[in-house]
This record gives structure tokens, C-alpha cells and sequence, in this order.
């Protein structure tokens, strides 16, 4: 465990590792996928259940302090490929996000909501033009008075050539919106802390693939 011990008229915070009895660190992932094929609609459905978290311990000042941080989703699923003409596919589901330290009173427990999508579209002439978006919500909180919202939009505008289509050019623009800002909520040792962090936002890429590929059986390499 780690022990801060911060000296409030300095402003300077020091710290220790020692060893805790009596509580153990906890992390812990679950996600169940349960997909269905709906004949009549000719498109795959289901939904997605997922809960993930980490429980730790550490001292301030020589007080003992407990972080929780967890999240739980419930999504629904939609997909349908048809050969040669289109691939979609979308999940959505609200979620409830806990982060919490017993050394502060107040909490950062609040509502979310996730959602991405994709969509490629093939027409003629080996050109393809793919899309995908993820949006995120989450609710304000005891701490943070502001909802956030983000909408993350890629798009890629590819054509392939020869006849084993082992050349590519693709044109593609990542975070089209502009919205990407490098966001997180985290409970950390004793302190519940809302980031933006810098992070590469919206950019064009034109590129030239090129799919190295092994005869006799051999396995193929990019």
C-alpha cells in the first residue's frame, strides 16, 4: 500500500510503500455476449452485459482509505452483412458508473450511457467507403456539476487494386467532429479527479497498403 502524508501549509505530499494487513486490492472484469439470428429480418441481435472495477487501499496522513471505481453496461446489439453491398452494425445501452473514496464525503456516482456503430458500404469497382462513431455520456455528479458528452466519427474512403487486391488506397479523417478531449473521471488513492489530457485530435491520412501474402499454405502477413 502507499501512504501520502501531505503537509496542508507547504502544499508538498510525500509518499511511502508499506505493507496492510487485513485487505486485499481487488480487480475484477465480466462481460456476457448473448447474440441471436433473426430470420425474418435477415440481421444478427442480442445484447451485452458488462461490469469491470478495481477496489484499492492506501493511507492519507495514516488513515486508512478505501477507492472504489466500477462500472456496469447494459447494451443492446444490432448487426447485418450482405455479401458484396453492405456491413452495419450498432450497441447501445445505458450504464451507472460508482467511483467513490471513504476519506471524502461526497461521491462520484452518476449515470452513463455508450453507444458505437460502424458501417461499411462496397461499390463497384473494388471501392469502399467505411464509417464508425462512438458516443459517451455521462451524467453529472456530487463533485462535477457538468454532464459530458462526446462524439468520437471516423471515416475511410478506400479503393483496392490488381486482381488479388493486395494494393490499397485509403483516405481516411479520424475524430471528424473535433471532439476528442482526452476526457476521464478516476478515483485515485484518496483523490476523485476529472482530466483532459492532450491527445491527437482531428487529422486527415492519405495511405499506400501493401498485403504481403506467402505461397505454398503458408499463413499471409501484412
Amino acid at each position: 500500500m502507499t501512504n501520502v502524508r501531505y503537509d496542508h501549509l507547504t502544499g508538498q505530499a510525500a509518499y511511502q510503500s508499506s505493507n496492510f494487513d487485513g485487505e486485499k486490492p481487488t480487480d475484477y472484469r465480466l462481460s456476457i455476449n448473448v447474440r441471436r439470428k433473426v430470420q425474418k429480418l435477415g440481421m444478427n441481435a442480442g445484447f451485452n452485459l458488462y461490469a469491470y472495477g478495481n477496489l484499492y487501499y492506501s493511507f492519507s496522513n495514516d488513515v486508512v482509505n478505501r477507492t472504489k471505481s466500477s462500472s456496469y453496461i447494459v447494451q443492446g446489439t444490432i448487426s447485418k452483412s450482405v455479401e458484396d453491398k453492405f456491413d452495419i452494425y450498432l450497441n447501445a445501452g445505458p450504464g451507472y458508473v460508482v467511483s467513490q473514496s471513504s476519506l471524502q464525503s461526497a461521491n462520484n456516482n452518476g449515470k452513463s450511457f455508450n453507444a458505437d456503430g460502424g458501417l461499411t458500404i462496397y461499390f463497384p469497382g473494388k471501392i469502399q467507403f467505411s464509417s464508425d462513431a462512438q458516443y459517451t455520456y455521462l451524467a453529472k455528479t456530487q463533485i462535477f456539476d457538468r454532464s459530458f458528452h462526446q462524439v468520437l466519427l471516423n471515416a475511410t474512403l478506400a479503393r483496392k487494386f490488381f486482381k488479388k487486391e493486395n494494393l490499397q488506397l485509403a483516405l481516411s479523417g479520424n475524430d471528424l467532429l473535433n471532439q476528442n478531449t482526452g476526457f476521464n473521471r478516476v478515483a485515485n488513492y484518496n483523490v476523485i479527479q476529472q482530466t483532459q489530457e492532450s491527445t491527437i485530435r482531428r487529422y486527415i491520412k492519405l495511405a499506400v497498403i501493401w498485403n504481403f501474402t506467402h505461397e505454398g499454405g503458408a499463413s499471409g502477413q501484412n
